[in-house]
């Protein structure tokens, strides 16, 4: 019996030691720090590539204008998701991200993107 009950507290203190390991956040405060950079990166691309695709595009045109806007409304999709992402990412393990909106000019038109910095650890 004795031996029973100690193999059993032997498998439960081996389980314990291993539990809080299965609870560890995903993201170190520093790689957040890192991976607001990489976001803000991958912004900074998407707007670039916007730009390059409307200066390919004739403006006088009524179907330019059309294409425009849909490549803006994509671009703001986009940037609006990959930032939501981060922040709710960072939020998890207590780290504070907001968008600071910058204005770019997009085929004549004023676009609010909005990357990210982070406010509190």
């Amino acid at each position: 019996m004795k031996k029973f009950i100690c193999s059993i507290l032997t498998v439960i203190l081996m389980l314990s030691l291993f539990v809080p390991a299965s609870y560890a956040a995903k993201w170190e405060p520093h790689e957040i720090v890192t991976e607001v950079e990489r976001t803000n990166n991958e912004i900074e691309r998407l707007v670039e590539q916007a730009i390059q695709e409307v200066e390919k595009l004739d403006s006088s045109t009524e179907k330019a204008e059309k294409e425009i806007n849909k490549i803006i409304n994509n671009l703001v999709k986009d940037t609006n998701r990959l930032a939501d992402k981060m922040i709710k990412e960072a939020g998890k393990i207590g780290i504070e991200v907001e968008c600071e909106y910058i204005e770019y000019e997009i085929g004549g038109q004023k676009v609010l993107i909005d990357p990210l910095r982070v406010i509190a650890f």
